[in-house]
Order: C-alpha cells, then sequence, then structure tokens
C-alpha cells in the first residue's frame, strides 16, 4: 500500500553524542525538543498549504453534500474538499526520538504529491518540507551550538 511520508532525522547523530558523551541528559532533550518541533512544523505547513490558498483550476460541483469549487491546477497543493488528508496528516516520532515521520495514511496522499498518469501532481508534503527547512536547520544549529558552547566551558 502506497503512503506518502517525510522524514526528519538527524544524520550523524552518533558521532554527535559521542563527542558529548559526559553532558547531562539535557543534550538528549534539546535535540528531542528541536525535531518534535521540526516535525509539527512541517505537518502545519502541510495543512495550510492543503486549507488554504488561492486555486487556479477548473470550477466543479459536487453533490451530496452540494457545493461548488476551484480545484488545484498542476503544481498546487492540493485543494480541500471533504478535509479528510489534511485530518489524516501526522507526525510520528521516532522510538529513539531522534528521528520522525510527517505523512499520510491514505494512498491518495502519495498520487497528490507525485502524480498518475492521468493526473499531474498536486505537491503538499515537499513544498511544506521545503518551506519549513529554513528555521528547522536554524533550530538544530542553535541545539549544537548550544552544546558547543556548554563543552567549551567543561
Amino acid at each position: 500500500m502506497a503512503k506518502a511520508g517525510a522524514r526528519v532525522s538527524i544524520s550523524g547523530v552518533d558521532n554527535l553524542k559521542k563527542t558529548l558523551r559526559g553532558f547531562d541528559k539535557e543534550i538528549d532533550d534539546s535535540l528531542e525538543r528541536a525535531i518534535n518541533i521540526a516535525a509539527q512544523t512541517i505537518r502545519t505547513q502541510a495543512i495550510r498549504l492543503i486549507s488554504k490558498g488561492a486555486r487556479s483550476g477548473v470550477k466543479y460541483t459536487r453533490y451530496l453534500p452540494y457545493r461548488t469549487g476551484i480545484a488545484s491546477a498542476q503544481g498546487e497543493p492540493p485543494k480541500s474538499d471533504t478535509g479528510r488528508l489534511v485530518a489524516s496528516i501526522d507526525a510520528t516520532i521516532d522510538a529513539d526520538k531522534m528521528g520522525a515521520t510527517v505523512g499520510t495514511n491514505l494512498d491518495y496522499g502519495l498520487f497528490l504529491e507525485v502524480g498518475t498518469s492521468k493526473m499531474r501532481a498536486r505537491p503538499w508534503l515537499t513544498p511544506a518540507f521545503e518551506l519549513t527547512r529554513p528555521s528547522n536547520i536554524k533550530r538544530f544549529q542553535n541545539v549544537i551550538a548550544t552544546a558547543s558552547k556548554k563543552a567549551a566551558r567543561r
């Protein structure tokens, strides 16, 4: 079964832990918080992209319940119609708390993200990741800088 998801993790965490050995639990807690915040930030941005924004696709009418709207065009995030995709987007923290997965368990989330032979992509997760990348990188840099300063003082 196809799933749409993205992973947030720190590469080289084992080397970082070796370097910072002897520190109290504070470093691990800071990294865990940074990963959790990064994952939640990506999740929130993905929901915003689907829920808001101008659409330039075709006008449509749906029944049961009756509604009209403008669909997303290729390259735009999908337009929320029933809210099912938005409700399914989740950020799951790994057991070791040093990584996370953001995505959906709905098959069509992947089809929207990458497209199919009959529909061009309506990416929602990759743009969310890219839009949050600068703030997430800064967050991890701050954690590492704080740990480095503490190491220098010891």
